[in-house]
Parts: structure tokens; sequence; C-alpha cells
């Protein structure tokens, strides 16, 4: 942890301002003072305190301003009412706002502007309501309007006119990082076919003066609504979350994308620190973050094809079209599965290969220098620009078991142990844990005594591949240990289609992302396609999010509800 209390020495806080490790030197730009480190190793050895209590602060003339900015910090006070304050000239206050005004100029004491003219209020509400100046025609109508009530009057036609909703639109089309793209994207469609369907609802929304609070709601959670058919528009909000950018179709990097338009444009915080870390100033915990992520995690995204029609009575329109879109959802969808089932398969079948090269990746097991990710029987699964790959998981797997796991005990005990000590740790480790070794994996050990780490990864080896090639047992509760390892839940080779995607190789994520883009690409290319809305729908079974540690995807820690 960063933080041991009462245990500087052990605090990974002290190493970093130490600098005690080339990898981890913080500050990174110039080292600490000795006296500064000393005062850290202070607070830390008495238990690290910081009170929540500001009284606790009294005395304390560089401390207590910022705990008591944090208790008042303008974004987190409730709105109260306000009392209109009482000024001198009650001609030019016509309304509450401008007494406002007036008192805050009464005490910086400034004069009011001289009143302004009808064109001038005719350009400042039009600038300010549509964005653009009026026309000839438009200034002249105003200026010639003798009513009493034209300026109000005109105020009225201008909220109620389109160009009102699309000026004041794009502000929060800014807000919500809208674009008809998706950013960089390696082989793959980088126009969203849908986008506009979102732009078009954020007008609508401000033309048919959608209450906030709908407006918020639809946004992030349209899919839940049972809506008539005259306000299945609405359906499109849900590209507030969708409409941002792919990072190369990257899973974590895209919910936290979304996660941060979410705390920025409708919380009004930053929410990104805590990806990888809490820190004392952010409102979110680490595991509040991860919390959030399976919320929007327990949705997905359906293919285009799949996402329903905004106006059910565009069913009927262009049937060839719909023809296209289904024989290329057909063919994305089965490279997809096939893709995911060949990973499973050489993941199982090459056991061998993967766990030689875990082994190898030790020099101390390394004898000729080499450890070649291509083997006689397949290419292995290492990490990519896109994907940690099928080694990284088996190595996740192997990290997270105890040491007396029945299969894979011995392999944690032994394995960096060298040549010249490995045969006197492996009597010692096979003594102290025979009762717990699975049968099959000691009569392996029997009949193929290992000399060294790379015999033993053959036996186990020999031992998961000729297991897969048996089968599976008829039920999870009738498999044996090998089978377990190679079949359960927990196993390394079993995964869903969306995790199999950090395995793919290189050529296999710029193949799929092409033929996704074909099925994008037939909308594209229509004049004028049924719109749909870039929505989420919930999946059958909700994820139990679990915390990734510093942020990273290769190092799950504990569960965390949502």
């Amino acid at each position: 942890p960063a933080i041991v209390p009462q245990d500087a020495d052990a605090s990974l806080l002290i190493h970093a301002v130490r600098q005690d490790s080339d990898d981890l030197q913080m500050p990174p730009s110039q080292k600490l003072s000795v006296e500064q480190i000393e005062s850290l190793r202070n607070w830390v050895n008495l238990g690290a305190p910081w009170p929540a209590d500001t009284s606790l602060f009294a005395g304390s003339d560089a401390t207590a301003p910022r705990a008591n900015a944090q208790l008042q910090h303008w974004a987190y006070q409730p709105v109260r009412p306000v009392d209109v304050p009482l000024v001198s000239d009650t001609v030019w206050s016509a309304n509450p706002i401008d007494c406002f005004i007036w008192q805050q100029l009464s005490a910086k004491g400034l004069a009011p502007s001289a009143e302004a003219s009808p064109s001038q209020l005719c350009r400042r509400l039009y600038l300010d309501l549509c964005g653009l100046p009026p026309t000839y025609e438009q200034l002249t109508s105003f200026t010639q309007d003798t009513r009493p009530d034209a300026y109000a009057r005109l105020v009225e036609q201008l909220l109620a006119s389109r160009e009102y909703a699309e000026h004041w639109a794009r502000h929060w089309l800014d807000v919500a990082r809208y674009a008809d793209t998706k950013g960089y994207l390696d082989g793959g469609q980088t126009r969203y076919a849908f986008a506009y369907t979102y732009r078009d609802y954020v007008i609508r929304a401000f033309e048919e003066d959608l209450p906030y609070a709908a407006f918020v709601r639809d946004q992030i959670a349209a899919d839940q609504y049972d809506l008539p058919a005259s306000q299945r528009w609405r359906w499109a909000a849900m590209g507030f979350l969708t409409t941002g950018r792919r990072f190369n179709d990257d899973p974590y990097d895209t919910m936290d994308d979304r996660l941060d338009v979410i705390g920025r444009g409708l919380l009004g915080i930053t929410i990104g620190c805590a990806r990888c870390h809490d820190h004392k100033y952010d409102p979110l915990t680490t595991a509040e973050y991860y919390g959030l992520s399976g919320i929007l995690g327990s949705s997905y995204e359906p293919e285009q094809p799949e996402l329903p029609l905004l106006d059910p009575a565009n069913a009927h329109l262009a049937p060839e079209y719909a023809k296209q879109l289904g024989e290329r959802l057909h063919d994305f969808k089965a490279e997809f599965q096939r893709l995911h089932d060949s990973i499973q398969h050489e993941m199982r079948a090459y056991a061998k290969d993967y766990l030689t090269y875990l082994i190898r990746s030790n020099p101390i097991h390394r004898p000729d220098g080499v450890n070649p990710i291509k083997t006689d029987r397949t290419l292995l699964r290492g990490p990519t620009a896109y994907g940690f790959g099928a080694l990284a998981r088996w190595e996740r797997y192997l990290d997270g078991l105890p040491k007396q796991h029945s299969v894979f005990g011995l392999w944690l005990q032994l394995r960096d142990e060298g040549p010249d000590t490995f045969a006197e740790a492996y009597a010692r480790a096979c003594g102290n844990n025979s009762a717990s070794i699975a049968d099959q994996l000691r009569q392996a050990l029997s009949s193929s005594p290992p000399a060294n780490m790379l015999d033993l990864a053959a036996v186990y080896g020999d031992l998961l591949e000729t297991a897969y090639a048996s089968g599976d047992a008829a039920s999870p509760s009738n498999r044996d240990a090998i089978q377990q390892v190679l079949f359960g839940d927990d196993s390394p080779t079993h995964m869903t289609l969306d995790e199999a995607i950090d395995c793919y190789h290189l050529d296999e994520h710029v193949a799929l992302r092409r033929l996704r883009s074909k099925i994008e690409e037939v909308t594209l290319e229509q004049t004028a396609p049924p719109p749909r809305p870039m929505m989420m729908l919930d999946r059958k079974r909700p994820v139990e999010p679990r915390v990734l540690i510093r942020g990273q995807a290769q190092r799950p820690g504990r569960t965390v509800p949502r």
C-alpha cells in the first residue's frame, strides 16, 4: 500500500520520495530535500493523521484555509434562496436581476451604462439567443414595433425559433464531446453512421422545452423507458455516452471516456484520476469509480443492424439495404465467434508451449538466451499495441493461485529455482505437499521426474493437452483438477467474446475492424437510411466490477459493488 500507518519503511510513498528504485521516483523532476522526506516519514510513523474535523486545524495558518476551502467550495453547496438586495435607484432596477447588478456596480463605485437603443437591443438578443446578428428586415421590423411589450415579444419569438435551439444545442454538444467520427481507428471505419441522431435529439430537446431532469435521464438511461412510438426520438439521447472516441476499440479507455463525460458534464467534477488511485481532494474513490464502471459495463452497444428504428414506420424501407446489413452482420459475428473459439483452442491445445514460454521468461531457465514467441506448432499470443495477450492471461492466472494449489502449487514453489538448486527443492516440495498434489499430476511426475523447471513445464503441458484432447466433463461438478484448470470459470482459457479481443494478433484486430466497417459502410453509402439511435442495452447478466490496480487491465483487484 502507498501508506502503512506507523511504518514508514513499509510505505510505498516513502520509497517513492526517497527514489529507491529507478521505476518509481516521485516527484520525477526534482527529488525532495532530506528535511522534507524526513517530515513525511515522521507523519507516516505518527499514523498519517489527517483529521476531517476542521476544528483540529486551529493554530495552523497553512492548513486552515485549505481545509475551509474544501468544505466551502461552491460546487458542493446546495442551491439556496437569496434575498434581493435593496437599491436606491428603483427606476433603473426594474427587476430582481437588476438589483443584484446595481448592488455590484455601487460597491465598485460604477454607474450603469446608458440605456441601449432598440437596434442595439435587437442585435444583442439575436447574438445571445441565436448566435447570429439579425437581418436588415428583422432589425427594421423590431425598431418599427411601437408596442410596449415589443422586446418581450421578440424574446419569446427567438426562444421558440429553430435557430435558438441549434445555437444553444451546440453548447451542450461541446459538453458531451460530440463528434461525427471515432478518432483514429487502425483499419476501421472512423465515421459514425448515426451520430447525427444525437445532435438532432439535443436540438429537439431545446425546441420542445424538455425539462432538464428528463434531458439528463434520457442521456444516461433512455433504454429503460417504455416509450410510445411518438417519443422514440428520445432514445437517441444515449449518444451522450456513445459518440465519443473509441481509442482503437480499447474497452477500458472507452469506458473511462464515458465516465469522464458523466463526471464533467453532469456532476461538474473530474473523476478520471480515480481510475488509478484514490486522492485526498477527489470526491470519488477508486472503488467508486469502478463501481460506476460496473453500471456502464453491464450494458452493451448492439451492432448497427440490431439497433431499433427511431420511427417504426420506416421498417419497410429499403429492403435491399436491410438485406445487405444482415449479411454483413452475419459475416462479422461469424468471424468474431471464430476468433474467440480459436483463441480458446490454442490456449488449451498448445498449453505446453505457453507454459514453457512463461518459464523461459526467467533468464535462469533460458540456457540458450532466446525465448521465441513462435514455436514449432503455433504463434503464441503475446502483447500487441491493442491488448496484453493470452500469455498475460496465463501469467495472471498462475500468479493468483495459492502455493498449496493442487495442480500448480509445485510450479509456484519451484519456478524461481535454478538448475543447481532445483533437485533439492523439488524433493522437498514433493515431500511437504504430497497429500495435496492432484492424482494425475503425481502419476505424471512419477513417470517423468523433472530435472529442471523446463521439464516440469513440459509435464504440466502434456497433462493439460491430454485433458483437452479428452474433452470437458459432462458437468462442472464432475471435472477433475486438471479439467478445472482448462474449463473452469476461473480458467485463463475461459473468456467472453469481448475478453478474447485482448488476445488477438495485430492483423486479427485490423481484419475484424474492417469487417465491422463494412456494416457501417452500408449505411454511410445510403442516401437516406432509416435513422437509428446510438443507444446501449442491458446485458442479460450484469457484470461484477473489479478494481484495476493502478488502472491496469492486467492487474484485476478486489470486487466492488455497482
